[in-house]
């Protein structure tokens, strides 16, 4: 539902702002996003770690100051940074020839502390395994957000004002919620005595706090990169034509590692004691990855120009090929991330730090070297090429250095995609009669696509015995169903 929200926001925004408009968006919020990384000093990721510990131990005197000192920094880094930005921020668009976008950078700089107060506020919550709680009122926000984005920019015709203020409401009100809560149902983290962290444990918590948080600003700086570099050397009607098919690619294809994600890390820690368990549970992920990414990148790819008409209307048309080329080159480069999270899990974090590093050097040199002269191809080359060389450095760590083969399913995988392939053969056809009514061929597509790829699963024999027994060990509903569907008997 939140995906479903997230896209039809995007929709609102592209369809009901000038292109220009659009692209000064996506730059400041590029520009926005890297920055929120620093503003919080590295106050939310102790939170996870910490709190945790400090609960098991039952040493609340310590963990109310620990929560109560990261919350203070948390709010004094952010309030600094509104302040230093909302001071300066034209001066350094004036620089760069985008003076008109002042006004508007000033009105995102308003909305900095309440999503860092948010984001510490949402750790605490995760800390203690309230994601019911989350879920269902992140899925409330994400539809309260949309509908205010229809008040303000459809109805009331705010344009690009209407675009800022609505996440600052939002995010707003739900700092005020989660905070609430967060101090009804557990006032032990607020209320009681508190006593010294000490030296040590404060060592012990930067040490731990430092790389994430140095980590956490490159992958941020890798994925705005593109945005800020085009915005800069190029104009923003460019930024628009590259943002529109990368967000929309990596919203797609990040809906896999929701699922995955932390449980995989969990799950491959938890079977690290054997190899055989370990390699298997490796196996499965990929599985899982390549079942998903396959089928989208090849029906994307098909589509894209019916899909991109349909939701963003005819003004992005000339983002069509650069979103074929990320939707394939994304589905590799996600099947191949199970090498990172292989690294994790074997406690190799320097050695991820040191190839993201790595990456971010190359997409500065590659950007500022190719997008004066080749604008958004420019963008794609510098996002794509480091990030096929880190992929695979990766991937030579986990085979040559950890010693760990044979973690791509091959077979599985080759009939995944000719599952897809045939999935993509019915897609042709259909766009061969429909080819001149876009909503009607997406329709149409959207319903026999899936369709046809789970009979071509069928079909192939595409899961084996061990997918079977895992299937009905776990706690999925409608199992039978699936057995039915994906078994011949």
């Amino acid at each position: 539902l939140s995906t479903i929200s997230s896209i039809l926001y995007s929709i609102v925004v592209v369809r009901w702002l000038q292109i220009q408009r659009f692209g000064g968006y996506a730059f400041l919020d590029s520009i926005f996003s890297m920055l929120a990384v620093i503003y919080v000093l590295g106050t939310h990721a102790p939170i996870i770690r910490f709190v945790p510990e400090l609960v098991a131990k039952e040493d609340y005197c310590k963990l109310r100051t620990l929560v109560s000192s990261l919350q203070i920094i948390n709010l004094i880094g952010s309030s600094m940074t509104m302040l230093l930005m909302f001071l300066s921020l034209d001066v350094f668009l004036t620089v760069f020839g985008k003076a008109e976008l002042s006004f508007y950078a000033r009105l995102m700089a308003l909305g900095i502390v309440s999503k860092a107060v948010l984001g510490i506020t949402k750790n605490i919550l995760n800390t203690f395994y309230e994601q019911k709680f989350l879920s269902f009122f992140e899925t409330f926000f994400s539809f309260f957000e949309l509908s205010l984005l229809i008040g303000f920019v459809v109805g009331l015709n705010l344009e690009l004002t209407g675009v800022i203020i609505t996440p600052l409401i939002s995010n707003t009100f739900a700092a005020i919620l989660y905070s609430a809560y967060v101090r009804k149902k557990y006032p032990r983290l607020f209320k009681g005595d508190r006593c010294p962290i000490g030296r040590e444990y404060i060592w012990r918590v930067i040490r731990y706090t430092a790389p994430f948080t140095a980590l956490d600003l490159i992958n941020s700086f890798v994925s705005y990169a593109g945005n800020t570099f085009l915005g800069i050397l190029r104009n923003l009607e460019e930024v628009a034509y590259f943002d529109i098919p990368n967000s929309f690619a990596e919203r797609v294809f990040q809906q896999i590692w929701l699922v995955i994600g932390y449980v995989g890390v969990v799950s491959l820690t938890e079977v690290n004691y054997s190899r055989d368990n370990f390699t298997l549970a490796i196996r499965q992920y990929v599985k899982i990855i390549s079942l998903y990414v396959l089928p989208v990148a090849i029906g994307g790819f098909i589509l894209a120009e019916p899909l991109l008409v349909t939701f963003y209307g005819e003004k992005v048309l000339p983002s069509a090929e650069v979103f074929r080329i990320l939707l394939l080159a994304s589905c590799v480069l996600n099947i191949l991330r199970i090498n990172s999270m292989i690294l994790n899990v074997k406690e190799r974090t320097h050695l991820i730090l040191l190839g993201e590093t790595f990456r971010s050097i190359m997409i500065t040199v590659l950007g500022f070297g190719l997008i004066p002269n080749l604008g958004v191809n420019g963008a794609l080359i510098s996002k794509l090429v480091p990030s096929f060389i880190v992929t695979t450095y990766y991937a030579y760590l986990v085979t040559s250095k950890l010693r760990i083969a044979n973690i791509i399913p091959i077979r599985a995988v080759g009939k995944y995609l000719i599952a897809s392939l045939f999935m993509g053969a019915i897609v042709i056809t259909i766009t061969y009669f429909l080819r001149f009514e876009s909503i009607l061929l997406l329709i149409v597509a959207l319903i026999l696509g899936p369709f046809s790829y789970f009979l071509a699963l069928r079909f192939v024999g595409a899961f084996d015995q061990t997918d079977k027994k895992l299937l009905m060990e776990s706690k999925i509903p409608f199992k039978t169903t699936i057995l039915r569907l994906l078994w011949k008997k």
